[in-house]
């Protein structure tokens, strides 16, 4: 018997056998016979959703430079390649064969499709771009190349020029590259400078390498010129016997162009400080290093030697070559630098180093003098600087007074080769001068750095790896004070300032002794060290702490909490009290990280001789005494903050539960004694009002709310007897102790799904799958029997800092009770319910947004007994002739090389379990658990699958009817069905 075609429409209808919606699918463009043709000839450009159905109409757009008023397509890092413009006859090929016949010149260009099908339409993305490119014997507007030539090499100039019969008014130079990614661009986009029709690139590269051609506003092209740009070959220069020569020996420097063929003639230039008229040479960066003067005999060294002999001093310098062959010439890059350096017994000008040393220190100062036997007029210093062994700086350090230079701060980076060099060419013998970084000292005490008042202690300054004769002068750390010399760490931020000690010369030999020392040597100092004239210092040394305590100090440093032993995050103050007036007396710390500072707005508040420490850091750990304005100091006190104890949370017997059973949440805090009060939370979007609690780089994740029954949880543990949908969501514990009380952290987050049969909302996924490709969208929606008015969706999120959010702007759009994410990531991973303002929840359901081409496709909520299971294997870019997939079941596999999908018709109890699919060549899905509920005593006493079967040949009429009666009866006897427990979850 034939069907007619509506019931079975009806049917699949009424069975809700429709596609599941996925990520955007991908058109592939190609082009037949070939993309480059002649005008006249027949091509074919054809469009193809790979992987998928029928019923696509296609749509075809040509690829132009940016313009706002278009769709700009961009590049894996968001940067725009072109934009895409409709074509005016686009629906002569909604088939997907879009065909030119003839083809014509203004057909040139880059062509791209889409296909669509649907209401509301269905998109699939835009194609790969396709150009095509049609020649003709006589193009209105020609492209004129100078140099005319196709093949180039970088760093060279090209201009191009749209040149007609007529006038070439309103056209421009357009290319299209593939280098990195393809691009559609006029000219004008940043690539070249553009002066009427003519386009003019000054320094080509590589990426330069495309196809170019005119192109008018009126859409008319000219012929094509597809232009290569290649990598400048490497020349190699070397020098023999060595650089270092005496007035008279020979030398030769040779080039070499490396991995090159044969031919080349050869150019030798000397490196120059900068002159005019001379070809600057640049870093990676684009800075200039120097400048090359090409020898007046260059020419005898064409074939690739350059030989000097005999060597005079006037040859002493920095060599560089360059080779070039073919017409017009291709030239390779400039070769290394080659430094030769020639000294004679007696130079017409000589370089004068004052200090007269070749090794120096840093920050000293340097003067270099070109001096000669008669007038020095005209000659100048000349620096040689290596920094590696190809790369090198030269610049010249003529100086305002004559032939005098001078380098107020020397650094290391000013070790090199220096000489004197006149306008005529002569040079002085080369000195090499190395800058060292400074001696360091080091400071120790003896006997200790903690004393009693009345002993005796003795500083001992010494210069480590240095020879002797230094002078020593002894200082005060304290913190910083305008007039006194600052000292900075590493990164420039100053740590304290250094005061003279008014007897510093007593310890001039490098020891300085306090006998009997006394309350007011408390303090930190430092050492220097110094000789010469003009004298040199070394750096600051360490700083090395005395802390003297006496027995009856007029001042005392009074400590609340009274205790040395804090916590991060407690309140502390210190206060300056005496027997008498204490005014003028002041809190300072010398903290571990080697700071010393006064109670300031930084870390404490001042009132009085009181400062108050609102909130203990970890570094302030260090010692704190009083400190009057006349230099007095008492006593010190050692005070350490520590990190506060950690509570642990943890929950029995799972996270997981089903609503009805027990579960208890436990709090402890590891590595400590007992006597701690615990106290109970929940974990809730940020709220104002209630305790935020940030992560390490001070962003709020969320807000803790106590429990309004926390107290019964005082002892460690909290049970919850019987569990209900409402307990569902995220908890933290803390505990304390002491008075005042000492707190620990707040606990790990510890999330509690509970599930129910019939949840007053259920929360609707749309695509409907736990598993989702990154990029795709997805709708999440609290949906229930009557008003959801109120309900939002909330999610728990643990990918890269745990986070607990209601459905915002930060991740998606809200819309009544639907949650709306355009597009997904990994971090969208995490689990989501729905949440009433009263405190309701749905039933959570575990996401997992996955960076991969394999995902899972299984049931959101429970599968009951006796249904059909279908696990389905999702890969991405979908490829038909490739569903191929194994099916594992909690780890074993249970079904190999199949077409993706798996079926058990009738599934039972012993189906529950963690499934995943791995395809041979597109990797693996991540794990899905799938719950079996028994069946439901008010579950239709009768199969409606099997009545379908039974009832399918007789008449298909009646078996519509007898669907829909079906599907009405099981929606008034399973009231929230499809709003129904969910129990898959993610690994």
């Amino acid at each position: 018997m034939e069907l007619s075609p509506l019931p079975v429409i009806l049917l699949l209808t009424s069975l809700g056998l429709c596609p599941a919606k996925g990520r955007r699918q991908v058109v592939f463009l190609s082009v037949s016979p070939q993309s480059w043709l002649t005008e006249g000839v027949s091509v074919t450009l054809s469009c193809e959703v790979r992987d998928s159905s029928t019923g696509w109409t296609f749509s075809w757009y040509r690829a132009v430079p940016y313009r706002e008023d278009l769709t700009p397509i961009r590049d894996t890092k968001g940067h725009v390649m072109y934009s895409v413009d409709l074509l005016p006859d686009s629906s002569r090929g909604a088939g997907g064969s879009y065909t030119l016949s003839p083809a014509a010149l203004h057909h040139t260009g880059v062509y791209v499709c889409r296909a669509e099908r649907g209401e509301p339409a269905n998109q699939t993305q835009y194609s790969n771009p396709q150009p095509l490119w049609i020649t003709g014997e006589s193009p209105t507007v020609s492209l004129i190349i100078r140099p005319n030539r196709t093949q180039y090499t970088e760093d060279q100039y090209l201009t191009l020029s749209c040149e007609g019969h007529g006038d070439s008014t309103g056209w421009r130079v357009r290319r299209y590259t593939e280098s990195e990614s393809a691009h559609v661009s006029d000219c004008s986009s940043g690539w070249g400078l553009v002066t009427g029709s003519t386009c003019t690139i000054k320094f080509l590269h590589p990426l330069d390498t495309g196809v170019y051609w005119c192109q008018s506003e009126s859409g008319g092209n000219s012929n094509l010129v597809n232009i290569t740009v290649h990598k400048r070959p490497r020349t190699v220069l070397s020098v023999s016997p060595h650089i270092w020569l005496n007035e008279g020996d020979s030398v030769t420097l040779s080039c070499e162009v490396r991995d090159s063929s044969t031919g080349w003639t050869f150019s030798w230039y000397k490196a120059v400080p900068y002159r005019e008229g001379l070809t600057p040479i640049r870093d990676m960066n684009g800075y200039v290093r120097y400048y090359v003067d090409l020898l007046s005999d260059s020419s005898r060294g064409a074939g690739g030697s350059y030989t000097l002999s005999p060597a005079a001093l006037h040859h002493t310098g920095v060599y560089v070559c360059i080779a070039e062959k073919g017409e017009p010439a291709n030239q390779t890059q400039y070769s290394n630098q080659q430094p030769l350096w020639i000294t004679g017994e007696s130079p017409p000008v000589s370089l004068i180093i004052r200090p007269n040393r070749i090794h120096h220190f840093e920050d000293e100062s340097l003067t270099l003098s070109c001096e000669g036997h008669g007038y020095s007029t005209g000659c100048s210093v000349i620096q040689y600087t290596e920094s590696g062994s190809v790369s090198g700086y030269l610049s010249d350090l003529r100086s305002n007074t004559g032939s005098t230079c001078t380098i107020g701060v020397l650094y290391p980076f000013h070790t090199g080769v220096y000489w004197c060099e006149s306008e005529s060419g002569g040079s002085s013998n080369p000195v090499n001068i190395t800058v060292h970084k400074r001696p360091r000292t080091v400071l120790s005490e003896s006997p200790q750095s903690w004393l009693n008042e009345g002993v005796s202690v003795t500083l001992s300054c010494e210069v480590r790896d240095s020879s002797t004769g230094w002078t020593f002068s002894w200082y005060r750390a304290v913190p910083y004070k305008r007039g006194l010399t600052p000292i900075k760490d590493t990164k420039g931020h100053v740590m304290y300032s250094v005061d003279l000690l008014s007897d510093s010369s007593r310890g001039a030999g490098g020891s300085y002794t306090l006998s009997p020392a006394a309350l007011h040597h408390t303090g930190v100092y430092v050492c220097r060290a110094e000789r010469g004239e003009p004298a040199y210092r070394t750096q600051s040394s360490n700083l090395q702490p005395l802390w003297i305590t006496g027995e009856s100090p007029p001042v005392s440093l009074i400590i609340n909490p009274n205790r040395t032993q804090h916590f991060y995050g407690d309140s502390l103050s210190l206060s300056c009290e005496g027997q008498s007036d204490s005014t003028g007396w002041g809190v300072r710390g010398y903290t571990h990280s080697g700071r010393l500072v006064d109670c300031s707005s930084i870390w404490g508040s001042i009132s009085g001789s009181t400062c108050f420490i609102r909130f203990l850091y970890i570094f302030l750990t260090g010692v704190y005494w009083c400190q009057s304005e006349s230099g007095g100091s008492r006593n010190p006190v050692n005070i350490t903050v520590h990190k506060r104890l950690q509570a642990v949370l943890s929950v029995s017997p799972q996270s997981w539960l089903t609503e009805g059973v027990s579960v208890i949440l436990s709090c402890e805090v590891r590595d400590s004694s007992t006597g701690w009060t615990f106290s109970w939370y929940r974990v809730v979007p940020y709220r104002e009002g209630l305790t935020p609690i940030r992560d390490i780089i001070d962003t709020v994740r969320y807000s803790v709310e106590v429990l309004p029954d926390s107290s019964r949880g005082a002892g460690g543990s909290y049970t919850l007897s019987p569990a209900a949908l409402h307990h569902t969501g995220v908890y933290v514990c803390r505990a304390k102790r002491g008075e005042p009380a000492n707190q620990t952290q707040y606990s790990n987050l510890l999330p509690l799904w509970i599930t129910g049969e019939s949840p007053p909302v259920s929360l609707t996924i749309r695509p409907n799958r736990t598993q989702h490709f990154n990029d795709e969208s997805l709708t999440l929606s609290c949906e229930g029997h009557s008003d959801s008015t109120g309900w939002r969706v909330r999610r728990y999120t643990h990918s890269e800092s745990e986070s607990v959010s209601d459905c915002s702007s930060d991740w998606g759009s809200v819309t009544g009770s639907t949650c709306t994410i355009n597009f997904l990531y990994t971090s969208h991973t995490g689990v989501y319910w729905c949440q009433s303002e009263s405190g309701g929840s749905s039933n959570p359901v575990n996401i997992t947004v996955h960076y991969g081409s394999v995902i899972l496709e299984s049931p959101v909520h429970p599968v009951t007994e006796g249904d059909p299971l279908t696990l389905h294997c999702l890969l991405h870019p979908t490829v038909t002739s490739d569903l191929r997939a194994d099916l594992y079941k909690d780890g074993l596999l249970i079904q190999y090389q199949t077409a993706g999908e798996m079926t058990i018709h009738t599934v039972s109890k012993s189906d529950e379990g963690l499934y995943h699919c791995k395809h041979p060549e597109r990797g693996e899905s991540p794990h899905s658990w799938v719950s079996v509920r028994g069946v439901s005593h008010s579950e239709a006493p009768f199969s409606v699958l099997g009545l379908l079967s039974n009832l399918l040949a007789a008449s298909p009429y009646l078996l519509v009817s007898i669907i829909l009666g079906v599907k009405c009866y099981r929606a008034r006897v399973h009231t929230g069905e499809n709003q129904s427990q969910n129990a898959v979850t993610e690994e």
